[in-house]
């Protein structure tokens, strides 16, 4: 069961720091009737997150391996999805509008990005000193930065690029 291996203390410091994070919003908006719900929003999503990670938790890593790339495909799919059918917002359209909650794919694509990465890294430990390793990787990493640089969205194309470009240096690539 997965609750051996659970790291309690790094649940602790989760859930204080999202306490304090609820906290602080609710003392920020004391008194300000048109927000006094957001409190209460912020505490559902800090709920939301732990079942993730609970979830998460149980999940074997050696399933999210098998998955690495349909997932990475499937996230840049949506990412370029936002093109056409994505809320615009300050000029650009990087979010999807699902109620009151705005989701931005570019996020989950970043994990995609990291799951495939390490995937495609660990599959050629042998040999990363080859020409095509950084040619595949680069494959693999520059399709998410540009479909995120088209929304236009500068910060998390750079952001993935340099997660990239970290994964990289520390898998020893040269």
């Amino acid at each position: 069961m997965f609750l051996r291996r659970f790291d309690f203390t790094l649940l602790g410091l989760v859930l204080a720091l999202g306490a304090f994070g609820v906290i602080m919003v609710a003392s920020a908006l004391a008194g300000n009737k048109l927000y006094a719900l957001w409190p209460y929003r912020q505490a559902g999503f800090l709920l939301l997150g732990l079942l993730l990670l609970f979830g998460a938790a149980a999940l074997d890593y050696r399933l999210l391996e098998s998955l690495a790339y349909p997932i990475y495909g499937f996230f840049l799919a949506f990412v370029a999805v936002i093109a056409v059918i994505g809320t615009v917002a300050g000029g650009a359209q990087r979010w999807l509008k699902l109620g009151e909650f705005l989701l931005q794919p570019s996020e989950f694509a970043k994990i995609a990005l990291i799951l495939a990465l390490a995937h495609f890294l660990a599959s050629r430990e042998e040999k990363l000193g080859s020409f095509w390793t950084p040619i595949g990787a680069l494959a693999l990493i520059l399709p998410a930065v540009v479909l995120i640089y088209l929304q236009p969205n500068l910060g998390t194309a750079v952001t993935v690029l340099a997660i990239g470009v970290i994964m990289l240096i520390v898998s020893g690539l040269r």
